[in-house]
């Protein structure tokens, strides 16, 4: 999968560089769309994501055939202590056809690290039963979800 740090993949120049990079290659890796974010709030910040380059990747990824997901569920302000309750939200609001989750979790966090409390409790959530739950009243299943172009 191709997938570039903070979305940069999907800007104009570095996305042409990353998909006529991967042209070539057999089997063509699919890449990360960020073209259609769900989930609560954090409305601008989606925006900003999918605006700034993620629509104009998805087409070129519908062009040349390229396998992507359906949807990009994780945007927050890694400020919001209840990570449980946004995870509930994007599952309720993944679509058939599935899509990616992104997320930082991090056993511990260094010095600096703006997001480093955000990380620790992803990854206590990411553990728990509380998890396994939630994806299970979801009915989501964990597994690949790329669709063809």
């Amino acid at each position: 999968m191709v997938d570039g740090h903070q979305h940069v993949h999907h800007l104009p120049v570095l996305r042409q560089v990353m998909l006529d990079g991967i042209a070539p290659m057999a089997p063509r890796p699919a890449v990360r769309s960020t073209a259609n974010l769900l989930g609560p709030g954090f409305a601008f910040k989606r925006f900003v994501i999918e605006r700034s380059g993620g629509r104009a990747l998805k087409r070129e990824l519908v062009r040349r055939g390229l396998r992507h997901n359906a949807c990009l569920l994780g945007a927050y302000d890694f400020v919001t202590a209840d990570y449980r309750a946004l995870m509930r939200q994007w599952l309720a609001q993944l679509p058939r056809e599935g899509g990616m989750l992104f997320c930082h979790p991090a056993e511990t966090a260094g010095a600096g690290d703006a997001i480093g409390d955000a990380r620790l409790r992803e990854l206590v959530y990411l553990e728990s039963r509380a998890f396994v739950s939630d994806l299970a009243e979801a009915q989501v299943t964990l597994g690949a979800a790329w669709v063809r172009a």
